[in-house]
């Protein structure tokens, strides 16, 4: 949940999300 928790709040960070690879639906795709 702790994990979970962690990758919402990035998801939720434009800054955080700013380099970051997104999908076609502007969510973080996984590593």
């Amino acid at each position: 949940m702790i994990y979970y928790a962690d990758k919402l709040q990035i998801t939720l960070s434009p800054a955080a999300n700013r380099d970051a690879p997104h999908d076609e639906n502007g969510r973080l795709q996984d590593a």
